[in-house]
Formats: structure tokens, C-alpha cells, sequence
């Protein structure tokens, strides 16, 4: 048979910093994906996490009592106030004291427990999820590589990665311990004294609820920004680096340089927004809680002015309105890794839900082969 020339259609690339049509490695690189829904992600989440169960349990249990220790201490510091402070009954008081001191101690060793299980639970999930793209990347067919830079999947399997394991191991246990302590706070304050509580809680509440919806769907599509951008400044750097050779061959390191200057521009602008957007959020939610002290101690010293509050009122509800804070704050700090790590669930969960290369069985080279190859016009010569 006589070899012919392949008569197939070219396909001309984007310029690159080889020119037009640079080499294979090059192309495609730079390419966004269009990302998933949030919701559908902390779901699919949620499904490695719920493989385990012992150390939900544990979690659970440990954050549980954490929680119920630490609603106590307010408690013992009013009943500290009003029934042995005002009557000078030093022992009573004095045992209040040793009674906190064992809480304190107590709640320290159980959270060590939540943090040690937390961390190995965490650990397990994310090996499963970079065990199952990796795995997923050896099943893909070659034209996903052509299409998508290697920098980018390196990102995907790193950085994407690490901002989910920082969620799990730093996040999740404390989101969980926030929503129980909000739960217990409120029926305490609202035990203690009922018109105070919801005073204080609806200030608080409120201007929460508020502000989450104002800033979440902003810093969402800002964090998904940073995510492509970063994805895409890796890719360049690595198959700029890996290409050096060509690119020295072709006088390109000035267009090299600015290619890298311009990614690194994008998620440079891409970050500040995401950063900028989210840095409202703690400035206001110290001002939320201040306004709630404020409302505590106007209301407050009504309700004690017509003896239907105590000095001992009053302490423990600013004690449990800081501990209504706490969770509050704790997400609006942590709210800059979780928008990063659910943009970076999305880009890992889209790459494992691509379409895996089928195997089409034996390719044929055990047939017999028939024919001859020709060498025409050949010669050699030193």
C-alpha cells in the first residue's frame, strides 16, 4: 500500500504564543467551564460525608454536650448574682465558682475530642473525592485533554481540593456547633425573660438575614470567578514552562510573559472582588451586635427600672447574647472559605461527572494484515 496524505480538514487554533495553531499542548488553554449549581454540590458533599457515620456520631454527640455545657455557664452566673452575691453567701458562691471551673474543663477536653474526630473523618472524604477524579481523569477520552490545559486539572486536584479539605476539617463541625448553640441560646434567653429575648433577637436576627441575602449571591459568582481564573493562571504557567524549549525556539518569551501578566491580572481583579465583597461582612456583623447590646441594655434597664428584670437578668443575657454571636460571626469569618470551597467542589464534581471513554472491545490487531508498503523516489546520500 502506498502511504497517501491525509486529506482531513485542518482545524485552525486560537493565536497562542507560538502564533496561530501552536502546539497541541497549548491549545485550549484558558477554557471556563460553566459551573454547577451550589446546592447541588454541598449535596453531593454531603454524600461523601454521610459515609461517616461513627464520626457524625461522635461529632454530634461531642458538639451536643460542648453546647449544653456551655449554656450552663450564664445560668450559673445569674443564680451567682441574684442568690449569693446579693445575700454575701461567699461558699454558695465559691461553689458556683468550682462548679463553672469542672464546666470550663469539661467543655476544653470535649471539644479536643470533636477537633481530633473531625480531622480524621475529614481526611477519609477528601482521599475518596481526589481518589475518585483522579480516577475518573484515567477514563476520560483524549479529546478532554485537548480541550482542557493540564495547569487547570493540576488546580482541580490541588487547590480545588484543599479548599474543600479546609471547609471539612475547620467548618463543618463548628457551622454545626453554631446552629445547636443558636438553638439553646434562644430557649434559654427566652426562659430567663421572654420580652428581653425577643427584644435582643429580633435586632440581631433581622439585620442577619438581611445582610446574608444581600451578600451571598454576589460573593458566590466572585468566588467561582477566583476558582476559573486561578485554574486557568496554573494551566499557563504549566505548559508555558513545560514548552520552554519551543518557546525559546520561536522568540516568544515576551508574549509568554504577557499571556502570564494577564491571567495573573484576571484573578488578581477576580480576588479583589470576592475579598472586598466578603470583608462587609464582619464590620457588620460587629455593628449587628453591638446594636444588640445597646437594645439589652436600653430594654434591659426598662424592664429592671419596673423590677421585672435582675442585675443577674441582665448579666447572663449579655453573656448568652455574646454566645448568640459567636456562630454568627464564626460564619461571616469563615464565609470566605466556604464560597471558595463550593466553587471548588463545583469544578471538581463537573470533572467527575464527564463522560468516560467506552472501550469498544479488541481494535482489530490480531487480524491478519495484507498488503505491501512502497518507497518511492528514496535515496541517501552522506
Amino acid at each position: 500500500m502506498t502511504i497517501q496524505p491525509s486529506k482531513t480538514k485542518r482545524v485552525i487554533d486560537p493565536p497562542s504564543i507560538f502564533g496561530r495553531g501552536g502546539p497541541p499542548m497549548m491549545r485550549g488553554m484558558g477554557k471556563t467551564e460553566k459551573a454547577k449549581d451550589a446546592r447541588e454540590s454541598l449535596l453531593r458533599l454531603w454524600g461523601y460525608l454521610s459515609q461517616e457515620k461513627r464520626a457524625i456520631s461522635i461529632t454530634i454527640s461531642t458538639v451536643l454536650t460542648t453546647t449544653l455545657l456551655s449554656l450552663a455557664m450564664p445560668y450559673l452566673q445569674t443564680i451567682g448574682f441574684d442568690r449569693y452575691l446579693k445575700n454575701r453567701d461567699l461558699k454558695g458562691l465559691g461553689f458556683v465558682c468550682l462548679v463553672m471551673l469542672a464546666i470550663a474543663i469539661f467543655s476544653s477536653l470535649f471539644s479536643w475530642l470533636q477537633s481530633y474526630v473531625t480531622a480524621g473523618a475529614s481526611q477519609r472524604v477528601i482521599s475518596k473525592i481526589r481518589t475518585d477524579l483522579f480516577k475518573k481523569l484515567q477514563s476520560l477520552p483524549l479529546h478532554f485533554f485537548d480541550k482542557n490545559s493540564q495547569g487547570d486539572l493540576m488546580s482541580r486536584l490541588t487547590n480545588d481540593i484543599e479548599n474543600v479539605n479546609s471547609v471539612l476539617s475547620e467548618s463543618v463541625a463548628s457551622l454545626v456547633s453554631g446552629a445547636i448553640t443558636l438553638v439553646g441560646v434562644a430557649i434559654a434567653m427566652l426562659i430567663l425573660n421572654w420580652k428581653l429575648a425577643i427584644v435582643s433577637m429580633a435586632v440581631l436576627v433581622g439585620t442577619s438575614v438581611w445582610l446574608n441575602r444581600w451578600v451571598v449571591k454576589r460573593t458566590r459568582d466572585a468566588f467561582r470567578s477566583q476558582q476559573a481564573s486561578l485554574g486557568a493562571l496554573n494551566g499557563l504557567i504549566e505548559e508555558t514552562l513545560t514548552a520552554q524549549r519551543l518557546v525559546k525556539a520561536c522568540h516568544r518569551e515576551e508574549l509568554a510573559i504577557q499571556r502570564v501578566e494577564d491571567a495573573a491580572t484576571k484573578l488578581r481583579k477576580a480576588a479583589m472582588k470576592a475579598q472586598t465583597l466578603t470583608s462587609v461582612i464582619g464590620p457588620m456583623m460587629n455593628f449587628m451586635g453591638n446594636l444588640s447590646m445597646a437594645s439589652i441594655a436600653g430594654y434591659g434597664g426598662f424592664l429592671a427600672l419596673h423590677h421585672e428584670a435582675t442585675v443577674g437578668t441582665l448579666s447572663g443575657f449579655i453573656l448568652y447574647m455574646w454566645m448568640f454571636r459567636r456562630p454568627l460571626n464564626e460564619i461571616a469569618t469563615l464565609y470566605n472559605s466556604i464560597q471558595s470551597a463550593i466553587a471548588g467542589a463545583e469544578r471538581v464534581f463537573q470533572t467527575i461527572d464527564e463522560t468516560p471513554e467506552v472501550d469498544t472491545g479488541a481494535l482489530g490487531a490480531d487480524k491478519p494484515m495484507a498488503g505491501e508498503v512502497i518507497f518511492e523516489g528514496v535515496d541517501f546520500s552522506y
